[in-house]
């Protein structure tokens, strides 16, 4: 015999998720299926474990779930967009609160003029993506690209985001379906009003409604301020700048390798390169990052691990594509050495 249901009640601390439960069983009740959950995961494909925790008001589970109950059951269109809605409103409701958008958000990006706008914006994009949890996104984005631990501080208000990380951001929600130049733009916008960060300091601190209201009240007077412009660049910041360039531009095209063979573990990686020139973890994770270019030694070993990860087999070192690797690894510092003595 399997197990029934239990009796959902209003003592349930989240009532959007109770909500949701209780669509879920009214599905099940009127369907074909007998009353007892072990049919009900049979008929869905889902462990009997999960269907209990979904059923009985104890998680939210991911949409794929909901989905394949909803097929079990054979809801109609109606039901399934009543219970998209429900999941949505419950996925957000077991969110920290300031993973939820304020009135200032909006989906036009032409229309962000500070920080706390396009905050608030993110955090609707991110809701109308599922309300995704921040792992989730990171593991999507690929190795490195949008850490957890950072997108959530620039979620909850505590650093400004650079325009790579909120191109990545609108890439991996894949909301709107609009073109991540007009975000990046918004970004740049923001940027250039830089003293109207104290409205978001005040709203994220806590400073009070009455702050945040005097705040933004000084809005048109916080836009009337003058840009102030930056400071002319020397020889040596110029250097800097296209050395920079060059080693952003290898280490895009060595992400680009390492999502192209799925996005394997750090640990798995460094396991597989040769002794003699495997760098610690901190240094591939450095590499990976584009904080530091790897010796000629080392970017060979990573390579032929990576390659031997997407084919299957061992690549040995004087494969094809691990000379274009060198010679590309070749003429960045060849780059990084000519600008920076063109400038100099």
């Amino acid at each position: 015999m399997g197990r029934n249901r239990k009796q959902l009640t209003s003592s349930v601390d989240r009532p959007r998720r109770l909500a949701l439960a209780r669509e879920l069983c009214a599905c099940h009740d009127a369907s074909d299926l007998p009353p007892t959950l072990a049919e009900l995961a049979a008929a869905s494909g889902l462990h009997v474990a999960t269907v209990r925790r979904v059923l009985n008001a104890e998680a939210v589970p991911a949409w794929d779930a909901v989905a394949q109950i909803a097929d079990a059951t054979r809801a109609d269109a109606r039901t399934r967009h009543r219970l998209e809605n429900l999941w949505l409103d419950a996925r957000l409701e077991s969110r920290p609160a300031w993973y939820r958008p304020g009135r200032l958000a909006t989906r036009e990006p032409a229309t962000i003029g500070d920080y706390a706008q396009l905050r608030e914006s993110l955090l609707l994009m991110l809701r109308d993506a599922g309300s995704p949890s921040l792992r989730e996104l990171e593991a999507k984005a690929g190795f490195n690209l949008l850490p957890h631990s950072t997108l959530e501080r620039t979620l909850a208000g505590k650093r400004k985001p650079t325009p790579d990380e909120v191109a990545e951001f609108v890439k991996v929600c894949d909301t709107y379906g609009g073109d991540q130049k007009d975000w990046v733009a918004a970004v740049e916008r923001c940027s250039a009003g830089t003293r109207t960060e104290d409205i978001t300091r005040a709203r994220t601190v806590g400073a009070g409604i009455d702050a945040v209201a005097q705040l933004e009240r000084r809005r048109t007077t916080l836009y009337s301020i003058p840009r102030r412009f930056r400071p002319v660049p020397t020889a040596e910041t110029e250097g800097r700048r296209h050395r920079a360039q060059a080693q952003r531009e290898f280490t895009v095209k060595l992400r680009g390798l390492w999502a192209a063979c799925g996005n394997p573990l750090l640990q798995t990686v460094h396991i597989a390169m040769s002794p003699e020139h495997r760098p610690s973890l901190t240094g591939i994770s450095d590499i990976m990052s584009g904080r530091r270019l790897p010796s000629l030694e080392a970017l060979t070993s990573l390579v032929q691990v990576l390659l031997s990860i997407m084919d299957g087999r061992t690549i040995d070192q004087d494969d094809s594509r691990v000379d274009e690797w060198r010679n590309l690894w070749m003429r960045t510092i060849s780059d990084t050495t000519t600008l920076a003595s063109s400038v100099g």
